[in-house]
């Protein structure tokens, strides 16, 4: 498992993974902080929509 702690960290990820990938990455989202991921609103919804 790669650790991701910021949103950038996510760009490399396919759009179609693994159940245990998608799980990592809610893991890793649920431990950021909630005011960093407010601060990088857009790039969270660039995420989802790409």
């Amino acid at each position: 498992m790669v650790k991701m702690t910021k949103l950038e960290d996510f760009d490399d990820h396919p759009t179609i993974m693994w159940l245990f990938q998608e799980l990592d990455i809610i893991r890793a989202l649920m431990a950021m902080p909630k005011d960093y991921l407010r601060k990088n609103a857009q790039k969270l919804r660039d995420l989802w929509l790409t």
